[in-house]
């Protein structure tokens, strides 16, 4: 039997240390991922009325990477969010299409609501927005893939 050189030793202490980091990992991922509010969403109440579909649509919220984006049932738009642990978000930065159309009213409390957020919640595939308070403002279901 050889002894073992600083060469053997340092390949072994470096196989050890790559196999904790994989047991490490699976476990990890065992774990399931933590439910935020990226995704794709459609509104489904807001400021607890139900929101039907309606001529101009319903609107949407796209989160990911810092960016929001969506239809707010007739103009397009976008914004800034920014999260804090453990429920916080922000909006800012906002920036919308100016179409015509026949009813603005449920795109306007809609923004105006975006502004009001932040904190926000994921249970029972909904995600819900909040105010400061805790006061719920909007609630959205995961927008269905075209």
């Amino acid at each position: 039997m050889k002894p073992l050189t600083s060469y053997g030793l340092a390949v072994g202490a470096l196989l050890a240390i790559i196999v904790s980091c994989l047991a490490s990992c699976a476990t990890a991922a065992e774990a399931g991922p933590t439910a935020g509010p990226e995704g794709s969403w459609r509104l489904e109440s807001l400021r607890g009325r139900s929101v039907p579909p309606g001529p101009e649509g319903v609107p949407t919220l796209r989160l990911a990477a810092g960016e929001a984006s969506g239809t707010g049932a007739c103009n397009d738009y976008g914004a800034a969010y920014e999260l804090s642990a453990p429920d916080g978000i922000r909006f800012s930065e906002f920036w919308m299409t100016k179409m015509a159309c026949d009813d603005l009213e449920l795109e306007t409390d809609y923004f105006s609501v975006l502004e009001e957020v932040r904190r926000w919640r994921v249970a029972d595939a909904r995600l819900s927005l909040h105010d400061g308070n805790g006061a719920e403002l909007a609630v959205f279901v995961p927008l269905a893939p075209d």
